[in-house]
């Protein structure tokens, strides 16, 4: 015998625990029953400002229509009726007053799977995860995320970039450098290097620099990577970060290395053939004097 009750009013309806312990024990002591029942019985678990015109139990999951959106809701323009739920298929059956027939997936292990994680039951949770199609495990780990339970999330989804960013907000560098190393097209890297460099810096642990200077040379932001290594004292690499940028056209950054390292007479040459003869002047005045 199931312990849920749905009650329904024109606008919204009552979702109720119902303890037939409790109420059989009220019996046995001789309780008088009125109108309003046993109230040690039951207890309003939710209220809902919705409408509900057909609806059915699927285990712990109130399916109804017409509805606004969520997971288990189904709606169309036209009003449906539910006719019921085939487990073998996976399905909720509708039709329309023209008796034409609607099916909408609706896989119950998911459902059974997000009602025991919702009643905090991690055991139960691990027993029905195997039988969740690997298709629809995406989708249980934003459910997870949702309930902020992101390190499990982050061992079921199979999203590359869903995974990454869970590493990220777990602080989980080792498992974020992984997903790119092994999950992610070298022509697609490119902006996860970055961030996964700036996040080995703002976690500002000293043993992570080397992880971001890897990354920002694999991203190719010799601007970041530039700050990191003047921070880290490698003239050896600020030179390097010089010629590259000088390679790539990068004005800019090519005179502020220069300037780190201390070369004022390539700053004066950037800013002469940039077209700053005045500043070069003044420049050469200041800093390079002859």
């Amino acid at each position: 015998m199931g312990s849920l009750i749905t009650i329904a009013s024109e606008d919204l309806f009552y979702v109720l625990h119902f303890n037939w312990d409790a109420y059989t024990a009220k019996l046995d002591e001789g309780a008088e029953t009125t109108d309003e029942g046993v109230e040690e019985a039951s207890g309003v678990i939710a209220e809902i400002s919705d409408i509900v015109k057909t609806a059915k139990w699927v285990g712990d999951c109130f399916i109804y229509t017409p509805s606004n959106q969520n997971n288990y809701f189904v709606r169309n323009e036209l009003p449906m009726y539910i006719l019921g739920y085939a487990p073998t298929h996976n399905c909720v059956y509708l039709s329309d007053k023209a008796m034409s027939i609607y099916a909408y997936s609706l896989l119950l292990n998911i459902i059974e799977y997000q009602t025991v994680v919702l009643c905090n039951d991690m055991d139960a949770a691990g027993e029905i995860l195997p039988s969740i199609p690997c298709k629809q495990l995406n989708k249980v780990a934003r459910f997870l995320e949702a309930r902020n339970l992101k390190e499990l999330a982050m061992q079921i989804t199979m999203d590359p970039n869903h995974k990454f960013n869970l590493a990220l907000v777990l602080d989980d560098l080792d498992a974020a450098l992984g997903v790119i190393m092994q999950s992610v097209p070298e022509t697609e890297a490119e902006l996860k290097w970055k961030a996964l460099g700036d996040h080995a810096l703002a976690v500002w642990r000293f043993e992570r620099f080397n992880l971001a200077k890897g990354a920002y040379e694999k991203a190719g932001d010799l601007g970041s990577l530039m700050l990191l290594v003047v921070f880290m004292g490698d003239r050896i690499r600020l030179e390097q970060i010089a010629a590259a940028a000088e390679k790539t056209g990068a004005n800019n950054l090519e005179f502020a290395v220069s300037f780190e390292l201390g070369d004022m007479c390539t700053c004066v040459d950037l800013l002469i053939k940039t077209g700053w003869a005045p500043e070069a002047a003044l420049f050469a005045r200041a800093y390079a004097p002859r």
